[in-house]
């Protein structure tokens, strides 16, 4: 039993990896809910993990770096903190458009410190999308209205 739950964890951790990974390099998996399932599904088995093999010697360094991790990121400013939580939530998400079977559009502010943006993915390789293209909502909004030449109160804040 603890054996299966050891590989089953391993296997959802190298998922969860690759999923930063990847969303490092402005590419994910298909889908909007995809990385934050991952995300939870990973939170959950972590904790799972950590009580069944809390003796451990690994198992209570791997758990004392995540926690510490945690608190570090409040030193500045709590910034990475509200990354990780906006990456887990569907916090500051406005719209998800679905164009095509290809394509699909989201209006997001992906941290804390980011102005609203309008991102567009492309699904390729059946699982995974590619971010090819982003742009900052308010240039959209000036764009599409006309509004800078008329009224800025208009406008989005950034």
């Amino acid at each position: 039993m603890k054996k299966t739950l050891a590989r089953v964890y391993h296997i959802i951790l190298m998922i969860f990896v690759a999923n930063v990974f990847l969303n490092y390099l402005d590419w994910q998996f298909y889908g909007y809910y995809t990385e934050k399932v991952i995300a939870w599904i990973w939170m959950v088995f972590t904790s799972i993990y950590v009580v069944v093999f809390w003796r451990s010697k690994k198992v209570k360094i791997y758990f004392s770096t995540i926690v510490t991790i945690l608190f570090l990121s409040f030193l500045p400013m709590g910034i990475p903190l509200f990354v990780m939580y906006y990456y887990v939530t569907t916090t500051e998400d406005y719209q998800q458009i679905s164009l095509n079977n290809t394509y699909r559009i989201e209006r997001t502010e992906q941290s804390v410190m980011a102005p609203t943006r309008v991102y567009i993915y492309e699904k390729r390789y059946y699982l995974l999308e590619k971010n090819i293209g982003w742009f900052s909502y308010r240039d959209i909004v000036e764009e599409v209205l006309y509004l800078e030449k008329y009224n800025h109160d208009l406008l989005p804040d950034d």
